[in-house]
């Protein structure tokens, strides 16, 4: 059952199948449990529910049903059933919350801390926050989060009511302010960082206050204590023009902190992959192999995979950068080993394009358009999966010119396609008819025998020029090979 389906009739049938199986026990006992529930109806609905295995039918018949075995012999009530959800959907809430805080034991420490303090339990407030700042005090690296506790932590101990505001021994409310100023300092660099990506990318400007006072600050001794603060500077110097004199320092910084680091791992990681492939897509090729590095650190250490699931993108690049450097049995391996974590609904359609892709980057080009060819894709993958189809082809072509009709037909249906799908928008299908152009032309000229070094170098000068060409660095590649032929 879909997501939307679920959501038109209630996010109770969504919370539920995200349940693991094993937390079903958990939320039974909860069910059962009279702090929590003293309604036995709300047994007998849970009950039908957990029967049911996630396969929920949500249709008006399927409430019709469950309502007959939760009230045999009366007629059905649309309300009161749908108030019976609405029970179970916060119940369902709390055992959420429950988990979450069983799972996390700074968070009880900080809850405690908050209860004691609100009661006026001193003795125990006082000894939880010295647990708590000595939990605080041997975090391996201080982050964001870190100062925020520490904020919360001093805060509580200075503003009690029974706290005696003037004690000279009491530093909580220096800490506080220090704390704070430590924070402040890093969410801008946190946050900031991705509002220079997205004005990079979207061209729009974003509010840079204090920034410029930051960077006066930068040689105190107040930032110099703060690691991360450095990290996060030099991955705002790879976003400049100058960025590549950057990278190798900011790599091995990242890579020996990478461990201990909370929250800003994912950010940092990722700014460093997104810078390398940036250069990769400048044709810089040096830096194929290391992509290929990093993105095997990122599985290694977990940076690829949010909530158990990869994205397609992710996937992917991972496939290309492996066939790049013909680690063809590892990324064989990778596809096998971590398709389960794409999304349903498209997986066979990823799969099926990058084992053509597979095949592709070791030459073998028969079966590369052999899987492309005899596999309806989905739109989103229709136009580079006939694309590198066309390619494997052309290839084919290249060393055996009884190809060439069976080229041609595919270029031409392929163009014909293009032209009558509207779902396609005119910027996703600009690069490759520029690149079916440039391959049909060089197939012709091929064909009859006119592909002199001279016309090689015009078309290497107009694809050297141009941008909106689809794997224009694989064009190049071909017409430098044909002008060594």
């Amino acid at each position: 059952m879909h997501e939307i389906e679920c959501m038109k009739n209630g996010k109770l049938f969504i919370l539920l199948k995200a349940l693991k199986p094993e937390e079903w026990k958990g939320l039974r006992k909860m069910v059962d449990s009279p702090i929590y529930n003293t309604n036995k109806t709300l047994i007998t609905l849970f009950n039908q529910l957990r029967s049911q295995r996630g396969d929920f039918d949500s249709s008006q018949k399927g409430k019709e049903q469950l309502f007959k075995r939760i009230w045999p012999g009366k007629s059905f009530d649309n309300y009161k059933i749908h108030r019976l959800f609405t029970q179970m959907t916060q119940l369902v809430e709390e055992y959420f919350l429950l988990l979450e805080q069983r799972g996390n034991e700074l968070e009880r420490k900080k809850r405690l801390l908050n209860i004691y303090g609100k009661r006026n339990l001193i003795s125990f407030f006082e000894r939880a926050a010295k647990d708590l700042k000595t939990e605080l005090d041997v975090f391996p690296f201080r982050d964001l989060e870190y100062y925020q506790d520490q904020i919360m932590l001093n805060e509580a101990i200075y503003f009690h009511p029974l706290n005696d505001k003037y004690d000279l021994k009491d530093g909580s409310l220096d800490r506080l302010i220090n704390s704070l100023d430590y924070y402040f300092i890093l969410a801008k660099m946190r946050y900031g960082l991705s509002l220079k990506n997205r004005e990079r990318i979207l061209a729009k400007p974003g509010k840079w206050r204090f920034m410029e006072n930051l960077q006066k600050e930068e040689r105190l001794e107040f930032i110099k204590e703060m690691p991360l603060y450095q990290l996060y500077q030099k991955a705002f110097a790879l976003l400049g023009e100058d960025g590549i004199a950057h990278f190798k320092t900011y790599e091995l910084q990242l890579f020996e902190n990478i461990t201990i680091l909370g929250k800003d791992r994912k950010i940092l990681f990722f700014s460093g992959l997104n810078f390398i492939n940036r250069q990769v897509n400048k044709g810089l090729s040096i830096f194929s192999d290391k992509a290929l590095e990093w993105y095997q650190f990122g599985l290694h250490n977990g940076l690829l995979i949010e909530n158990e699931k990869m994205n397609e993108v992710t996937f992917g690049n991972i496939v290309v950068f492996g066939c790049r450097q013909k680690k063809f049995d590892w990324t064989k391996d990778f596809i096998n080993s971590y398709q389960h974590l794409l999304d349903a609904s498209q997986r066979m359609d990823i799969v099926t394009y990058h084992l053509g892709l597979w095949h592709f980057y070791q030459q073998d080009f028969e079966n590369a358009f052999s899987v492309l060819l005899n596999y309806t894709f989905i739109p989103a993958y229709f136009l580079k999966s006939r694309l590198t189809a066309i390619r494997a082809l052309f290839e084919k072509f290249i060393v055996d010119n009884d190809y060439y009709e069976l080229l041609v037909h595919q270029i031409n249906a392929f163009e014909m396609a293009m032209r009558r799908r509207t779902a396609f928008s005119k910027s996703a299908k600009e690069p490759i008819m520029n690149c079916l152009f440039f391959i049909k032309t060089f197939t012709n000229l091929i064909w009859n025998n006119k592909l002199s070094d001279e016309r090689i170098n015009t078309y290497l000068d107009q694809l050297e020029e141009s941008k909106k060409i689809a794997t224009r660095h694989w064009l190049i590649a071909k017409l430098k090979q044909l002008r060594m032929t």
